[in-house]
């Protein structure tokens, strides 16, 4: 790899290694775990600035994609910073420090600090020819495509504002046990995943356009994210109702499953109705209270038969967003 790119990785992973380790010092000190997802946001602008700095600044290009990058990352801090002060820590983090016991404060440092610095690291793959000057190549495709990428990166931020914005709202109204079902919440059970998945879509798509299909392993980051957003989200939601996979999964709603809307109608399903591997399948009485649908996998219900996805839940892996 030429000095050029290494140079700059090794700022890179300095400066995740120092804000990783002055987040697990903070940790210690107020035994909250929850202040490394609020750094999740702004890690990737402190990996930005460390690049720049490397590399003795940047082109216009660079600065645009480092601005949109702040923005991003501080809406995201703020909103996980208000979220962890109203709702205290993290289930998750209080079941792993259970089951840590006395290693607990080491054990976090690698599973919880360090991984997700190198997650960051490696998600951060499109920023590296962006914020490089040195490497653009202006392909003809690079306006059309700088285009689509720049609108990919803005609806992606405003699916994910306007998704934490009527969670929000409706954990303060709801209080918690209760699942939103209305707004873009009708159409996708997690639609900040969504859109963070867009933004970082988007940046690695504005990569290609700007340097060149050459850089197209940078595609990594977000193919990356896509697939740690996917765990997290089975996880939450297993952890939440009981690992009712169909029920986590589910995208549009009706007004007749409100009996499945909580933790305890799922756990009221799941004991009523054994769930089978995905190879088996059993014909019960349908029970009036639930509401007939339709699907592929999964537990509860679909027309005919009773199934369940044998997937397993990735506990070991630290879900950036709940």
């Amino acid at each position: 790899m030429p000095r050029r790119h290494v140079e700059p990785l090794a700022w890179e992973a300095a400066a995740v290694l120092g804000i990783a380790v002055l987040a697990w010092l903070r940790t210690v000190a107020s035994g909250l775990v929850t202040v490394m997802d609020v750094l999740w946001g702004l890690g990737f602008v402190v990996i930005a600035t460390a690049r720049i700095v490397a590399l003795g600044g940047t082109d216009t290009v660079g600065w645009i994609v480092y601005g949109a990058v702040t923005v991003w990352a501080l809406r995201l801090a703020i909103h996980l910073h208000l979220r962890t002060r109203h709702r205290g820590e993290d289930p998750r983090y209080v079941r792993m420090r259970e089951g840590w016991g006395d290693r607990w404060w080491w054990g976090s440092f690698v599973q919880v600090f360090l991984l997700q610095g190198i997650i960051m690291l490696a998600v951060a793959a499109p920023l590296r020819p962006l914020l490089d000057a040195s490497a653009r190549a202006a392909p003809d495709q690079a306006v059309p495509m700088m285009a689509v990428a720049g609108l990919l990166f803005a609806v992606g931020l405003l699916i994910e504002a306007v998704s934490d914005e009527q969670l929000r709202r409706f954990r303060a109204k709801a209080g918690p046990g209760q699942l939103l079902t209305t707004g873009l919440f009708a159409m996708v059970r997690h639609p900040n995943h969504l859109g963070e998945a867009m933004v970082w879509w988007g940046l690695g798509l504005a990569a290609i356009a700007t340097s060149g299909w050459g850089v197209w392993p940078v595609l990594f980051g977000p193919l990356l994210l896509n697939l740690l957003l996917r765990w997290a989200q089975a996880c939450a939601c297993r952890s939440r109702f009981g690992g009712a996979p169909r029920f986590c999964r589910m995208g549009r709603h009706h007004a007749g499953d409100a009996a499945m809307a909580t933790p305890e109608g799922v756990s009221q399903c799941l004991t009523r109705w054994r769930c089978r591997p995905r190879a088996a399948s059993i014909h019960p009485r349908r029970p009036a209270s639930l509401v007939q649908r339709r699907g592929r996998r999964g537990c509860p219900i679909d027309r005919a038969n009773l199934r369940a996805s044998a997937r397993p839940c990735w506990h070991t892996l630290p879900c950036i967003r709940p």
